[in-house]
């Protein structure tokens, strides 16, 4: 925060202080040289003393070199005169494999060692089995005087050639190791030089080290003398922190030399000093180059490896998710970036799923980076911070990334019509490196030669001295020219770093990719959003403007229901920028309505969380009513159901179209009701309006639907017409009436034609991480910014309806599971605290409806002579309880299949009972001892339970007593219920079998099927109030004990999961195919309806007892 009082400083004291400032930098410098030439000092007697070392440790091995080759020689020369031995060294000798001869091999040694190939010399010399020099020094001497006296047979040939046989044997044995000798001599000469002059760098880069670091901190220029960075795959030692400037190694920097001079006005009394590193065996210093780029803003060079040592370094260095590339590649066609394909999917998170590679491509990508640049400083900056590196320090988890625009193979691509240079690209490119560093926007480009259209970066030659800004590119602009009397030059030349080995790139991309993955678990916590609220509210105050109102803190309870929702409601529910809060308003306005989206993992539903979690901590009940409605089916919004949480209207988890519908139909009417309230007080009246003129709370309502596209995901079906329309109207009349809504989903690609007018009315976007094709319709066509969010959480706030112009990065926050159940804990027991006892209406669509919802009144029909409603299970709508309605009508049986088919029976024999009405059940289920318990307390209350054998004498007098009514026109008796358990199992139905057990002597009637008993009590009995209702657990085993007639007789049918054929031969539809757990299809043929129910599950004997007795 700004401090707007801080006293500005006279011209005076900023003389004064200004003259203070430059007499430090004086005795600054003044004491780096006195630390600077007693080191000089040191470093050229410690030069003297190596090449004094050197030159005897030179002049040693030579000497020896020059004995070994003298005893060679002497030997040659002796076994040659007195023994006629000649080219004794050419015989095979077994240790120089694979090499014939002694020559052949040190030619070997000699030229590997040429080569530098130490380790291969090395090996050789020790399979040759080198002896120590003063040994073979010794035999060669003794075997030179043996040759020199030993005699020789004159008369006894064959013992002459015995004494030279042996004399060659030895001659050759003492040349070859001579030659061994000879080569190990060489290879320690080289040895011993490089190990000397090794360790005496060691030495003086410590001493030079420890002579420098002591002046640390207090000397202006003692920083370029340390270290700075090196790239992350050199670099052995991981830095504890990363740094918070985008800073990249290009290479090395040796110091050829330093020079100092101080300049007075009087020239007898200058004083000028040097000391040279030039030659690089004496040089000691050699440090990195590095590149600041928010001061250079990118860098040009003639070497694709330079820019691929800067990217690997940058993404290495800087922290996950901070850095994008945007690469224009006309010539490879981004093959030019295949060093980073390693990456895998994460690398799409930095270059996007595009490379740039024509013309056309590079217009519109300068565009978006000219957009993102003015975006950016507009937004960001906006005078309050220096560069983007400010803006993301305040920031923290919503800093902005920087971007890197790579152009491989420059000027390519920027001739037009493939001849000359198009000067309206270059002038673009040319002023994005100009201006865009202050916005992290860094230009890397590869181009042969240097260029006058980037003559603002640093020019970095391969093999070459950089260049920068016309001068020779030096570690650190070390010199403040501000006055001083010194002034220290140095003089540097350049290596620039390799590129990593394919083993250590595969590293590096394996820890960026951690990394990026690590960063996925960025998280704002709620605690933050409500301190830069409370900061925001305060500085508003401070300044003398309106503040939007009290901020509700997740600790402190006291602060909770501090806000009045008369005007508008507002969500604080996360971190935008580096100083606010986002906010999601709704009002009576423009601002009524939101529309969320974000594909898989980005968070949507935390974000959700979120914007609940603000909203019912500062507005209480009475202010705020919610509708949470879950279409996905999932669960996210389950804890404000078992909680209970008092602003909660609706609660629907796992719901489906058909509630859905019901909620928007239910809101029509609550819109339509406060139209007649706001009528009654005047023309032109709002809910602002309304509650100030009325002091009725009549509270805000908020209608939250998450993967609303769900609700017209079949085209022009009933459902997805009513639907859109009764949307359309709340969105476009609910805000003056204080009704608003959010649309939130993780993909509309598939709906696009008919969201898009209703995302159209809304002017709240938020969008998370999404696809290219999600972000403009969410956004706008033109808008595809949603498509570089990368991390959960992370999205777009746009309140103008989608423009670019108008987005503001968010970092959502983030409540854990545990902390949100508290907090929902929390509200209710305040809310109890305070009088408010309101619950919500809970709907879950995949666990079926509970009985204890019910009391008996519910089960009780008015008129039993005409109609008899038996309860079935309860809508997937906010509608009461569904019933089966038994008429005096034909077809009025009931039929129930599916293999959870007796809970339901279990509730329609308990409304039976409860009314009164005469029922015998034939229970064919025999075995299942749950089935009998639910039997137990009905029988008890006085059903009658039969067993399968009387079937016969049951039919027949449920047919017979059908028969009488008939013939006396009786149609005001009292019902009769004939109810079979698990009639599948009723054999004696099968229409080609006869009745085994008649009681009747008739013959005539002892051959009747019960079959067509059966059909005559379906056909004849309902008119006269005799119904028939019967279980089966599958289609096919009904159709083997019915009939093809008797299917006619029910015209209520309750299905429930089966297959596709069965659901079209039983309903004839598929709906009972596309049925999930605890859901029943009740279809009435007779009114031509069909309605998809939830069963009434955990159906007990106690349940059951419970309805009875009361």
């Amino acid at each position: 925060m700004c401090e707007h009082n801080k006293p500005i400083t006279s011209l005076p004291e900023r003389s004064r202080l200004q003259k203070k400032q430059e007499q430090k930098i004086y005795d600054s410098f003044q004491n780096l040289l006195n630390t600077i030439e007693p080191t000089i000092k040191y470093i050229e007697k410690e030069q003297e003393n190596l090449r004094f070392s050197l030159e005897t440790s030179d002049q040693a091995s030579v000497k020896r070199i020059e004995r070994i080759e003298y005893l060679i020689n002497k030997i040659t020369t002796v076994a040659s005169e007195r023994f006629n031995i000649t080219q004794p060294e050419s015989k095979y000798y077994s240790e120089l494999r694979p090499h014939g001869s002694p020559k052949e091999w040190l030619q070997d040694i000699q030229n590997s060692l040429a080569n530098k190939a130490y380790n291969y010399v090395a090996g050789r010399l020790e399979q040759a089995a080198v002896i120590k020099f003063e040994t073979w020094e010794y035999k060669a001497v003794s075997t030179l005087t043996e040759l020199d006296s030993y005699r020789i047979p004159i008369f006894s040939k064959s013992r002459r050639e015995e004494v030279i046989a042996k004399m060659k044997e030895i001659t050759i044995n003492i040349i070859a190791l001579g030659y061994i000798q000879l080569g190990r001599a060489y290879f320690e000469r080289i040895v011993n030089k490089d190990t000397q002059i090794f360790n005496w760098h060691n030495n003086m880069d410590q001493y030079i080290r420890n002579s420098f670091i002591q002046q640390q901190g207090q000397h202006l220029v003692t920083d370029m003398l340390l270290p700075a960075f090196i790239p992350a795959w050199m670099n052995t030692n991981e830095p504890e922190t990363l740094p918070g400037r985008p800073i990249v190694s290009i290479g090395y920097m040796p110091l050829n030399h330093v020079r100092a001079t101080r300049h007075t006005s009087d020239p007898e009394s200058a004083h000028d000093w040097d000391f040279s590193f030039i030659d690089c065996k004496n040089n000691i210093f050699e440090w990195m180059l590095y590149l600041d780029l928010n001061k250079v803003g990118g860098l040009v060079t003639n070497s694709i490896s330079t820019v691929k040592v800067a990217i690997l370094d940058l993404l290495s260095m800087m922290p996950a998710g901070r850095v994008i590339i945007e690469a224009f590649d006309p010539e490879q066609l981004g093959d030019s970036l295949s060093f980073l394909f390693g990456l895998g999917t994460e690398g799409e998170r930095i270059y996007g799923d595009t490379v740039h590679t024509s013309t056309e491509d590079l217009d519109k990508l300068l565009k978006k980076t000219e957009q993102h640049i003015a975006f950016v400083t507009q937004k960001y900056l906006q005078g309050r911070h220096k560069s983007i590196t400010d803006y993301n320090t305040a920031a923290g988890e919503v800093a902005e990334p920087y971007r890197v625009l790579v152009l491989f193979d420059f000027p390519g691509g920027f001739r037009r019509a493939g001849k000359w240079l198009d000067d309206d690209l270059l002038n673009r490119v040319s002023r994005i490196a100009t201006v865009g560093r202050r916005a992290g926007v860094f230009v890397f480009v590869v181009a042969n030669d240097p260029t006058t259209t980037f003559n603002n970066l640093p020019w970095l030659p391969y093999n070459d001295t950089p260049t920068y800004d016309g001068k020779e590119a030096q570690p650190l602009d070390i010199i403040q020219r501000i006055g001083i009397e010194y002034e220290l030059c140095f003089y540097w030349g350049f290596t620039p770093f390799p590129v990593p080995s394919a083993e250590s790139l595969s590293n590096v991309l394996l820890a960026i990719r951690k990394n990026l993955q690590s960063a996925e678990n960025v998280q704002v916590n709620p605690d933050q959003v409500a301190e830069l609220a409370l900061r925001r509210v305060q500085s508003d105050i401070a300044a003398g403007l309106q503040s939007p109102g009290p901020v509700a803190e997740p600790g402190k309870q006291e602060t909770w229901w501090q806000r009045s929702s008369t005007n508008n409601i507002a969500s604080l529910f996360g971190r935008m920028g580096a100083d606010d809060v986002a906010t999601l308003c709704f009002d009576c306005a423009g601002s009524s309505s939101a529309v969320v989206g974000g594909r898989t993992g980005m968070g949507k539903s935390v974000l959700l969380h979120s914007i609940i979690a603000s909203l019912i901590m500062n507005y209480s009940p009475e202010e705020l009513e919610l509708y949470l409605i879950d279409l996905k089916e999932g669960i996210e919004f389950k804890p404000y159901a078992e909680n209970a949480l008092p602003h909660a209207r609706v609660v629907a988890i796992e719901s489906d179209r058909e509630f859905a519908l019901s909620v928007l139909e239910g809101l029509n009417t609550e819109l339509r009701r406060r139209g007649d309230l706001f009528r009654e007080q005047g023309a032109n009246v709002d809910l602002n309006s309304y509650r100030t003129n009325t002091a009725n709370p009549l509270p805000r309502i908020l209608l939250i639907i998450d993967e609303f596209q769900v609700l017209f995901e079949k085209d022009n079906d009933k459902i997805s017409t009513r639907g859109r329309e009764l949307l359309e109207r709340v969105l476009r009349q609910g805000r003056a009436f204080g009704i608003h809504t959010v649309l939130a989903s993780q993909s509309l690609s598939g709906s696009a034609t008919v969201v898009r007018p209703l995302i159209g009315q809304i002017a709240n976007r938020i969008v998370l991480g999404s696809t290219a094709s999600d972000s403009q319709l969410l956004l706008a066509d033109d808008n595809t910014d949603a498509q570089l969010l990368t991390k959960p959480g992370e999205g777009i706030l746009n309140t103008k309806t989608g423009v670019k112009e108008a987005n503001a990065r968010f970092q959502a926050t983030y409540w854990t599971s545990e902390s949100r159940k508290q907090l929902i804990q929390n509200i209710v027991a305040k809310a109890k605290a305070e009088g408010y006892d309101k619950k919500p209406i809970v709907f879950e669509g995949g666990t079926g409806a509970s009985l204890a919802e019910i009391d008996n009144q519910q089960f009780v029909s008015k008129n039993l002579t005409r109609t008899i409603s038996l309860l079935v299970g309860m809508p997937m709508s906010l509608s009461g309880p569904v019933s089966v309605t038994l008429t005096r009508n034909a077809s009025n049986n009931a039929v129930i299949v599916g293999s959870e088919c007796l809970s339901t029976l279990a509730v329609m024999l308990t409304g039976l009972v409860i009314n009164g009405i005469e029922t015998e059940l034939i229970n064919f289920v025999s075995d299942n001892s749950k089935w009998d318990e639910l039997l137990e307390p009905l029988e008890d209350a006085g059903l009658n339970v039969r067993r399968p054998i009387a079937l016969t004498s049951t039919l027949k007098k449920y047919s017979e007593e059908a028969q009488s009514r008939i013939e006396e026109d009786n149609h005001v008796s009292a019902p009769k219920i004939l109810v079979l358990a698990g009639a599948q199992r009723a054999a004696r139905l099968d229409p080609s079998e006869s009745d085994p057990y008649s009681y009747n002597s008739d013959q005539g009637d002892k051959n009747q099927v019960l079959s067509d008993i059966l059909h005559d009590i379906l056909y004849a009995g309902p008119e006269v109030g005799i119904h028939t209702i019967m279980t089966f657990d599958k289609v096919s085993t009904a159709r083997r004990r019915l009939l093809e007639t008797d299917w006619r007789e029910f015209g209520l049918r309750i299905a429930g999961q089966m297959s596709v054929a069965d659901s079209s031969f039983f309903i004839d539809s598929l709906a009972a195919s596309e049925l999930t757990n605890g859901q029943l299809i009740f279809e009435d043929l007779d009114h031509v309806s069909s309605q998809r129910i939830r069963r009434y599950i955990s159906v007990t004997p106690n349940e059951i007892r419970r309805l009875l007795a009361s």
